[in-house]
């Protein structure tokens, strides 16, 4: 701000051409760093290096919050739920800036879904998300909103309410159809929420559509490299066409179970490769992914 004022800039001033004022107001008012290639354009404005515009953004408090809930999500994506909900518990909900309250609701219900076997708990949690849409303001809440749209799919489908959760899961589904991906953390969420809309309609015995869905999701993540977790994708898509017709499409699905073996061990998935090992011992899909993955981590 001080830098802004000495050189005679208003906020809109500063901001033509770059981003909007919007923006310029959260970097000073709300303590929010923008995007790195605004960032950039901002500083060759304003004749600063981006350490130094950065260093106004360093808070010693919320980069240790930062770093718990990295620990939540590295947890919850390994299934380790209980240490998970360890590490979540730390975090003082009070200390929280506004715009990750989403996170800390999305984070309690999946804890409550997961690891407690709360539906309750988990569905007011995702609604609370929902509620607050106030705060979604940025692509990555978006994506939260998004998740935690799919985590109501979840809870319904657990509760056998079938028109519900297709009611959520679509909703899910459509809301990360353009979604930019900008990390690996928002690949890890877009994946996750294909995986359960096309389990979902699996599970009713709708596999052409799952696998339109995967396919489809599939060629939009194709210009990401590496795709995280895309070993479960191929996994679903063996699943699907077994379901259909497994004698038709056998040689398929052993070239998709292929794909699986290779992602898995490229990403060091050991989870799906011990899934990846009973469906070489049986060449059978008995059952769903989720139950899978369950039942290798029990």
């Amino acid at each position: 701000m001080e830098r802004r004022k000495k050189l005679g800039y208003s906020q809109a001033e500063l901001a033509k051409g770059i981003c909007t004022q919007a923006t310029i107001s959260k970097m000073e008012n709300k303590n929010i760093p923008p995007l790195v290639d605004i960032l950039i354009k901002i500083c060759m404005r304003l004749h600063l290096t981006p350490n130094q515009v950065l260093s106004e953004f360093t808070d010693p408090i919320d980069d240790s919050i930062s770093e718990q809930f990295n620990q939540v999500n590295r947890n919850m994506n390994a299934m380790n739920y209980k240490e998970a909900k360890r590490i979540f518990r730390k975090i003082n909900v009070k200390k929280l800036k506004s715009e990750r309250l989403p996170m800390y609701h999305y984070d309690a219900g999946m804890i409550a879904f997961n690891y407690d076997h709360n539906m309750d708990d988990a569905q007011f949690e995702f609604n609370l998300v929902l509620q607050n849409h106030d705060l979604i303001d940025d692509d990555t809440n978006f994506l939260i909103e998004a998740l935690s749209l799919n985590g109501l799919g979840l809870v319904y489908e657990s509760k056998d309410d079938k028109n519900k959760a297709k009611y959520y899961f679509d909703k899910a589904y459509a809301m990360i159809t353009d979604l930019p991906l900008k990390t690996t953390d928002d690949l890890n969420g877009v994946l996750s929420i294909i995986r359960h809309v096309a389990e979902f309609y699996a599970k009713y015995d709708d596999y052409r559509y799952s696998n339109q869905l995967i396919s489809k999701s599939l060629q939009r993540l194709a210009n990401a490299h590496p795709i995280p977790s895309i070993e479960y994708a191929y996994y679903s898509m063996a699943y699907n066409l077994y379901h259909i017709d497994k004698e038709r499409y056998k040689d398929q699905i052993e070239t998709y179970i292929n794909y699986a073996e290779g992602f898995a061990t490229f990403n060091q998935n050991e989870n799906c490769l011990k899934i990846i090992k009973r469906y070489h011992k049986t060449h059978k899909f008995e059952y769903t992914l989720s139950e899978l993955l369950a039942h290798v981590n029990n």
